[in-house]
């Protein structure tokens, strides 16, 4: 855990960006806060687990918004960020999250995945969780997943110079 003293946010924010994605930090203004920081005895503000990422313990994540987890939710993310950037297979996340090394076809981890993928995109959390290929799965922080709300309105008569599609 990491903890930041300062009173300007945006040197707050600069230390942070020079930390490794997945490190824990807690973040203070002044001194006393930071004492109180450290002598908490429960963490009712979270672990920061990215920039403006947090993972409250009480299963709630909040970037822009808040949003609750189930406790599986919630077992799997902190798998996912820890240790950080690392790759986690089907079978791990099983043994971890459920108890067993009992996989089957892996739809009980991937639906779990799909409802967090969902809640993360839903707190505005800068996290993106991929699959790796032939590997498992592993958050990316700093990679906000893109709604497709941009897309094009034009028409496809209007593509190509006649209304021709090229045949």
């Amino acid at each position: 855990m990491v903890l930041i003293v300062s009173a300007d946010p945006a040197d707050r924010e600069r230390l942070r960006r020079c930390l490794p994605p997945g490190t824990a930090v807690r973040v203070a203004s002044t001194r006393a806060e930071a004492v109180d920081v450290l002598h908490a005895s429960t963490d009712a503000v979270g672990v920061e687990v990215a920039s403006g990422v947090r993972l409250l313990p009480d299963g709630g994540l909040v970037a822009e918004s808040e949003v609750t987890l189930t406790p599986l939710e919630y077992a799997m993310l902190q798998c996912l960020l820890s240790p950080p950037g690392s790759v986690w297979s089907l079978l791990a996340l099983s043994e971890k999250v459920w108890g067993t090394s009992f996989v089957g076809d892996g739809s009980q981890v991937r639906a779990v995945v799909k409802r967090l993928r969902r809640k993360v995109l839903a707190a505005g959390a800068d996290l993106q969780i991929e699959s790796v290929r032939g590997r498992g799965l592993r958050v990316a922080p700093g990679v906000r997943a893109q709604q497709s709300h941009d897309c094009p309105t034009t028409a496809p008569e209007d593509l190509l110079p006649g209304g021709s599609y090229g045949t």
